[in-house]
């Protein structure tokens, strides 16, 4: 009950949302400030660059404070980084949690979509990157290269941070490092069949 707000979003799509609910929102509470709302005359909060079904999710959440844990996470990638444009901490928060608790129960983790997604739409100390480079730390295997070329499509940052994560976490195996043990291996001429 109460007085509603409209929101746009991409595709057309109005969304209407309660007043008191937007309120719980960083982003909301100020756009509904009376200047800004007398700047508007009367139009929806324009968020068309904003994808209708994510923005529901975050209406959802403003209403029931639960995020929908069904395996997706491009959605999750997308919701995150719509926590961070409307400024919204403790959502961001929630959609990260979902995203570790169900990636780690299902062994699946985001890919150079979501990479891509996260790097573009937050900030350069965002948690949601340090998650990534993690994931990538200690989950990765040589698998997750397997019909990918993250050089190419992952960007430069992601790639950056993730060398840099990766030499810092290093550990070699027992025995000799390889070079020592077997200079041959990284021959490419006679030598190597000689050896």
């Amino acid at each position: 009950m109460g007085e509603t707000v409209e929101i746009l979003t991409d595709n057309a799509l109005t969304f209407t949302v309660h007043k008191n609910v937007l309120l719980q929102s960083p982003f909301f509470a100020n756009a509904l400030k009376p200047e800004w709302v007398s700047a508007r005359d009367g139009k929806p909060i324009d968020l068309t660059d904003i994808e209708s079904d994510i923005f529901g999710a975050y209406v959802q959440w403003l209403y029931t404070h639960h995020i929908d844990t069904t395996f997706d996470t491009t959605k999750w990638a997308k919701e995150y980084v719509l926590g961070e444009k409307l400024m919204d901490m403790e959502y961001q928060d929630q959609v990260l949690e979902v995203m570790v608790r169900e990636c780690e129960a299902a062994q699946k983790f985001p890919a150079a979509s979501q990479i891509n997604i996260i790097y573009d739409g937050t900030t350069e100390s965002s948690p949601a990157r340090k998650l990534l480079i993690d994931f990538f730390c200690w989950n990765g295997g040589s698998q997750w290269l397997n019909n990918r070329d993250y050089a190419n499509t992952a960007p430069a940052d992601f790639v950056n941070e993730l060398l840099r994560a990766l030499m810092s976490l290093k550990s070699w195996a027992e025995g000799e490092r390889p070079w020592v043990g077997d200079i041959s291996t990284y021959f490419v001429g006679s030598r190597k069949k000689a050896e």
